[in-house]
């Protein structure tokens, strides 16, 4: 009975591991996952934007989904946390460059707060140029003005990580 048990869990193991990707690094910052020849798929994990007691506070994440011959956008999700909520039509800038293909994912309350998740894009390039200057400059237009969140001493360190776990593991595969 005992083998058995033991078999069976190491086929259940082996099962779950061979149908997900192989997760081949990750920290605070950026987790990485090998997922085939030449595919690796980047998250950028959530980090927080906080803003003045007037804005909500902004929790923004990337995905990038990298091949080497790549001209895929950088895929953007950040949520909006405040004692209000924010309707749209929602136009979202990072570092003055908008953000594309953008929509509203969900809203809710959480306690006494509302979360407003949206999602959009961005062109690799941008994404890269976000993380080479020492400030974040985020600007979303909605129905009630503007939010304007511009973050240097988190950013910094962010940016950072950033550079250092994802952009230069980039280039690096592009040089060979």
């Amino acid at each position: 009975m005992r083998a058995a048990s033991f078999y069976i869990g190491i086929v259940l193991l082996l099962l779950t591991s061979a149908c997900s990707s192989v997760r081949s690094g990750g920290n605070r910052y950026v987790d990485t996952f090998y997922k085939g020849k030449g595919n690796i798929l980047f998250h950028v994990n959530a980090f927080r934007l906080p803003s003045n007691k007037k804005n909500p506070d902004v929790v923004i994440d990337f995905t990038y989904n990298y091949t080497k011959d790549s001209t895929q956008n950088v895929s953007i999700l950040f949520s909006l946390v405040g004692k209000q909520f924010i309707k749209g039509p929602y136009k979202t800038y990072l570092q003055q460059v908008a953000v594309d293909s953008l929509y509203l994912m969900f809203a809710e309350i959480r306690g006494r707060k509302y979360l407003t998740r949206l999602a959009g894009s961005i062109p690799f390039s941008t994404f890269d140029s976000i993380f080479q200057n020492s400030n974040i400059d985020f600007t979303i237009h909605h129905d009630k003005g503007l939010i304007d969140i511009q973050a240097a001493r988190k950013w910094k360190k962010v940016a950072h990580h950033i550079r250092i776990d994802m952009l230069d593991v980039i280039r690096l595969t592009e040089a060979q």
